[in-house]
Parts: structure tokens; sequence; C-alpha cells
């Protein structure tokens, strides 16, 4: 069986108070300036261009990851919400 990858987006950080890698899911990925709760340390971060460290995207099924740095604005991070989506769509179409 061949396993089929699907287009997705997400965040990975190393939580700067536990020094601990966490994954943030594609409902609650962040833009620059940001908040998120992070359950390594139990404080809020904010996020900068550099932190989450990696924003990752698939657009096609069984494509590579794409590492792509914070989105700038909420408005960038939906843009990329939304190739993802389309993406996902022409997969489920195909």
């Amino acid at each position: 069986m061949i396993m089929k990858l699907e287009p997705e987006i997400g965040q990975e950080y190393d939580c700067q108070d536990s020094g601990i890698d966490f994954d943030i899911d594609e409902a609650d990925i962040v833009a620059v300036g940001e908040q998120f709760y992070c359950s390594g340390c139990g404080k809020h971060h904010t996020a900068t261009p550099d932190f989450p460290t990696n924003t990752f995207v698939r657009l096609a099924a069984g494509g590579e990851l794409e590492f792509r740095r914070t989105p700038k604005d909420a408005s960038e991070k939906a843009v990329w919400l939304a190739e993802v989506a389309a993406a996902r769509t022409m997969t489920q179409n195909a």
C-alpha cells in the first residue's frame, strides 16, 4: 500500500524557557506579533520573524515539505492557509 502525504501546514518551535521542541497544528499557526500558549512552560510566547523557527507547508499529496519563515501578518497567514485548502480540494478531486 502506498501512503499519500496530504497537503498540510504547521509550525514547530523550541520553547525559549524549557528548551523543548513543540509543534503548532494548522488551526493554531501564528503570524508575527501573535501570541500562543506553550504547553511546555505554561506561558504565552509572541511570534517573531524567526520564532516559531519553522513554518512547513506541503502543497501536493506526496510532495516535499517547504520550510518558510513565520508569516509576516494575519493576511499572509490567511493566504498560506488558503493555499493548503485549495491543494486539499485538488487532491480530493483527483
